[in-house]
């Protein structure tokens, strides 16, 4: 015996499904049974079986039954083994007319939520596409087309998979109202002004994975009790226009047998705690709990466990038998009290001795049958996702406690909520996932990397993430051999297509083995070149050595990084100094003196350094007016050179490069000190 496959929950901390159901768990171990007994008691939350009550259920129906509460109606699947294929489809044999007010109701059951699950459509004979008389599942809202109008109505709670629900659509054209029902209740009533409907219609269903029953339409509007009569299964209404036993052209469409229609007979019901099975042909069904230990005090016999009075749904007037009467038993309307030495059957009976194991999802099979959503990893070389394997461990975090034991179930069950009692699966992977640098402002920029992860199972519409709980933390060291681990943050986007989370981190750049091995150097050398002349050429061909090796390793890029700019610029600087310098010297006046003496040019040196001049023999007046000539040009030359001061230049070119120095390094340094990991360091300090 085992227990059934628990619903679908809400996952720890990252992902949330948006249908919430409870859990169920068994013990799993072994014990003697000798008597199952049922109990049902008030607020108790019923099991699989429970939740399907009040539609047609699993089990065959013994004999025929009358149109209220005794036929069995049968039920179309479609798709039963969850592909949707576009050749699964029924069709109503006889095409319809809805001119005016009708009433259209039909039984559904989902078991695999798409984007769009189209349940039923009546479409015109002549276009298809015009004026559609419809009804479409969107999982937390329907949409429904009256011919010519449509809405999306959001529902009040999402709708689960593998659950019965009854719709009803109603157009009043008389009253200008269209309303829609779900489980007898009114979804919406809204004002509409309808036209004639003149069309002749083919009814349509199929294609998607659902089950589907009791699909009528009648030509006049049902009444709010009606519906919710036909909702709750107490009556089973044939339309005049439809009518779910007539024949249906089906193709490849699996038709389940005709099954049990709730009934008085054979069920005992509590509309809103529940159904249990009564076995037929036992007038006396035995509720597994007495008093007979203290009066008053209701406990089961077997394990002594007590039971609340209160929780106790009790037959009118009862218990009234004082300390005659301590056993229980069933009634249609409740549990009353008989004597227990009567004979009682039970739900179900086996031989003394035989031993049963309850098995739940403790199980290790039982655990591999558990629906995960997969996570892909999005920035990673070849997209990888998370795996359930023999690494990944899967627990269920006991928030709250569980419900009150459901006595509605034969088997040993415990349930828990889903919202709060979520199930987690943990594994640990070691992935590269790849980013995008800018490394503009080398090596003082700062990173930010991101892991992205996205739902691959289903979109948005189904699976979002929990924005609520979501969280990430790390835990290894903050500085690592280049970076710095900085701010490290969760960003969750459900509005997408499919839901996305992206988890920042921020890199923050070391840049001591910079400063040490590039800035400072190439500094002390620009600081030499500036005062020494003589070094200046070494000093280029070191920072043009420095300036390759530093280029070489990092990535090539097609802008500039803030140090090539900086390498550059002391490149640039020792190259200017080197030109003042070349230009000084070819401009300096040594303070040479040039005179006439005697119709001949002689030279007077002013320094220790001779040299020799021509002396020309003088010839005439020629001679003296040509030599009055020269004397005057070369004495405005002389004077125009000794302006040209040794001192003038060397303070010029200090003065020059001393300015260039300053204006750059107060550019250089102010871009850095915006949103650079120069300003992240001294801030943190």
């Amino acid at each position: 015996m085992r227990c059934g496959a628990p619903p679908l929950v809400s996952t720890h901390s990252y992902l949330q499904t948006l249908p919430t159901h409870g859990l169920r768990m068994c013990r799993g171990r072994v014990m003697a049974v000798t008597l199952l007994f049922l109990i049902l008691t008030p607020g108790t939350t019923t099991s699989q079986e429970s939740q399907d009550s009040g539609v047609p259920r699993d089990g065959a129906a013994e004999g025929s039954m009358s149109r209220k509460g005794g036929a069995g109606v049968r039920v179309l699947t479609f798709n039963g083994d969850g592909r949707q294929r576009a050749t699964t489809w029924a069709s109503y044999k006889d095409v319809v007319r809805l001119p005016g007010d009708y009433t259209v109701c039909l039984r559904f059951n989902i078991w695999v939520f798409r984007l769009l699950t189209a349940v039923l459509y009546l479409l015109p004979t002549t276009d298809p596409d015009e004026d559609p008389i419809s009804f479409e599942v969107y999982f937390e809202k329907i949409r429904t087309k009256y011919g010519g109008y449509g809405r999306f109505y959001p529902l009040p709670a999402n709708l689960a998979t593998n659950k019965w629900y009854h719709y009803c659509q109603v157009r009043d054209v008389t009253g200008g109202e269209g309303r829609a029902y779900l489980d007898g209740s009114l979804l919406v009533r809204e004002s509409v002004s309808f036209l004639p409907d003149p069309h002749l219609r083919n009814v349509i269903m199929g294609q998607d994975e659902f089950k589907v029953s009791q699909v009528n339409a009648w030509s006049r509007i049902l009444s709010d009790d009606e519906i919710a009569r036909v909702a709750r299964c107490e009556d089973n209404l044939e339309g005049d226009v439809i009518a779910w036993s007539r024949e249906w052209l089906l193709y490849e469409v699996d038709e389940e047998p005709h099954i049990s229609y709730k009934t008085e007979e054979n069920q005992y019901n509590d509309k809103e705690r529940g159904i249990i099975q009564v076995k037929k042909g036992c007038d006396r069904q035995w509720a597994g709990v007495t008093d007979v230990a203290q009066e008053g005090v209701w406990s089961n016999p077997f394990t002594g466990a007590a039971h609340n009075t209160s929780e106790i749904f009790f037959r009118a007037h009862n218990p009234d038998g004082d300390k005659y009467q301590n056993c229980l038993r069933l009634h249609i309307k409740g549990l009353e009290d008989t004597s227990c030495e009567k004979h009682s059957c039970s739900a179900c009976h086996t031989q003394s001795g035989t031993t049963w194991t309850l098995r739940g999802i403790c199980e290790e099979e039982e655990v591999d049958l558990l629906w995960r959503p997969t996570i892909g990893f999005i920035n990673t070389d070849d997209i990888q996702h998370t795996e359930v394997d023999a690494d990944s461990v899967t627990t269920i975090v006991q928030d709250h406690d569980h419900y009150r034991l459901d006595f509605s179930n034969p088997y040993e069950v415990r349930i828990f909520r889903g919202d709060t009692n979520p199930i987690s699966t943990t594994r640990k992977y070691s992935t590269v996932f790849t980013c995008f640098f800018d490394l503009v402002l080398y090596p003082f920029d700062i990173q930010n990397c991101y892991i992205h992860l996205q739902i691959i199972t289903a979109s948005s519409e189904y699976l979002i993430y929990n924005a609520t709980d979501s969280f990430v933390e790390y835990l290894g060291p903050r500085l690592l051999v280049e970076y710095a681990i900085g701010v490290i943050d969760l960003h969750i986007n459900n509005q997408s297509q499919y839901s996305v989370s992206k988890v920042r981190v921020e890199l923050v750049r070391r840049y001591g083995y910079a400063m040490l091995n590039i800035y400072i150097p190439s500094l002390i050398l620009l600081i030499i070149s500036y005062v020494r002349v003589m070094t200046a050429l070494t000093s280029l061909l070191v920072l043009a050595t420095l300036f390759t090796q530093v280029s070489a390793s990092l990535p090539k890029t097609s802008y500039f990084k803030m140090v090539d700019i900086w390498l550059l610029f002391c490149i640039i600087i020792i190259f200017f100094i080197i030109i003042f310098h070349t230009i000084i010297d070819l401009h300096v006046d040594y303070g040479d003196k040039i005179t006439l003496s005697g119709g001949a040019w002689i030279t007077s040196p002013s320094s220790t350094v001779s040299r020799q001049v021509k002396v020309y023999p003088s010839s005439g007046d020629n001679l003296n007016q040509n030599a009055e000539k020269t004397t005057k040009l070369f004495g405005r030359w002389t004077r125009f050179r000794s302006k040209l001061d040794l001192q003038f230049y060397i303070k010029t070119s200090k003065i020059t490069m001393f300015v260039i120095f300053v204006l750059f390094n107060t550019t250089y340094w102010g871009t850095l000190a915006v949103d650079s990991g120069l300003v992240y360091y001294i801030s943190t300090d």
